[in-house]
């Protein structure tokens, strides 16, 4: 019988360095490739149509009254996606575009800063409760929105 006094394994002190770096390195790509696929796939932010709108009330003559919007600021509101809606009673719905009501400005096709909407409203008296709300139907968003109750807003704006 022969012995053998070869070692069958070498010593490999420096086999667990490289490992290590390895292992380091590819945790490192993986969770920043993680990390920028979770980035871009986050939704981008919805637009929305911006204004800052005020109103006015005329008062009740024959059973009707003048409402008056003025575009105080913001974005330009087109007639074709521009919806308003004046609430009589909490519940008696009148859905309006632009150009059923009468514009200040030279094109009634668009709601610029500065220009007034003015719409008269009949079958009312002095203590109706109104209220009026602005939707732009291109982002379906809410535009400005007021309760009319006495002449004083008591109402919600966009941001």
């Amino acid at each position: 019988m022969v012995r053998f006094n070869k070692q069958l394994r070498r010593p490999r002190n420096a086999v667990s360095d490289i490992i290590g770096n390895l292992l380091i390195l590819a945790i490192t790509v993986t969770l920043f490739s993680s990390i920028m696929f979770y980035v871009a796939t986050i939704p981008s932010p919805e637009e929305q149509t911006y204004a800052e709108i005020t109103y006015d009330l005329g008062e009740v003559v024959d059973s009707s009254r003048w409402i008056y919007l003025t575009h105080k600021g913001g974005q330009e509101l087109i007639n074709g996606s521009t919806n308003i809606y004046i609430f009589k009673y909490g519940s008696e719905l009148i859905s309006l575009k632009l150009d059923d009501g009468t514009l200040s400005g030279q094109d009634n096709e668009k709601w610029s800063p500065g220009e007034v909407w003015q719409y008269e409203l009949s079958g009312i008296n002095g203590d109706t409760p109104l209220s009026v709300m602005i939707i732009d139907t291109t982002h379906n968003t809410k535009v400005w929105e007021a309760e009319m109750v006495g002449g004083q807003v008591t109402g919600d704006y966009a941001p």
